[in-house]
């Protein structure tokens, strides 16, 4: 769901509003997003992004970054309409879009299904999204072989598996982006969520 920010620093309050398919960067660096001039702040200090059905924020700072009035540092959370954030001396409040109401003549688009898995599938998707959610930067899902070295299971396994995701989650057969794709099918379902890929 789209989402703004109410920045308020000084007397004066800006909104600023997020994009879905982008990164919001916070922090000292001069081309930040929003830039937090406050010597407290890191040069980069804090993402937001959307992550499947949430949004994220991800303290990436030295630190620690204030939500709802309790710290965190070095971690990835999903967070709320009306979270508030505090970064310095600036604060900054997230809220999401209300969603249109639906009318009688309206149809909903049909969610997207989750296909059963076995437990073998399931452990090589999480192991596939897991660079997903790590500080809030890495975007490109795991390879063959992180996966192979993580779960500790042969390449030939791991491909068995991938197939077969492949084939649940109807990703095309051809193209250098199918673990991408996989990976962002699984998330968009609900398949994956930041729950499976927190710690070990």
């Amino acid at each position: 769901m789209p989402a703004y920010l109410e920045i308020a620093r000084g007397s004066g309050i800006d909104r600023v509003a997020l994009g879905v398919d982008e990164q919001f960067m916070i922090g000292r660096h001069p081309g930040s997003d929003l830039v937090v001039t406050d010597p407290s702040a890191s040069r980069l200090h804090a993402v937001i992004d959307h992550f499947g059905p949430s949004w994220c924020l991800s303290d990436v700072s030295a630190n620690g970054t204030s939500v709802n009035g309790a710290p965190i540092r070095a971690r990835r959370i999903s967070i709320a309409s009306g979270t508030t954030i505090v970064i310095g001396d600036v604060s900054i409040a997230f809220y999401e879009y209300e969603a249109p109401s639906q009318t009688d003549d309206e149809t909903l688009e049909p969610p997207t299904p989750r296909p059963a898995l076995t437990p073998g599938e399931r452990r090589v998707l999480v192991a596939l999204c897991r660079p997903l959610a790590t500080d809030g930067l890495v975007r490109a899902p795991a390879s063959v072989g992180e996966i192979a070295e993580r779960l500790r299971a042969n390449f030939q396994t791991v491909k068995f598996h991938l197939r077969n995701l492949y084939a649940k989650f109807d990703i095309p057969e051809a193209g250098a982006t199918r673990r991408a794709l996989l990976a962002e099918a699984a998330v968009r379902s609900g398949a994956i969520t930041l729950v499976d890929l927190g710690p070990d």
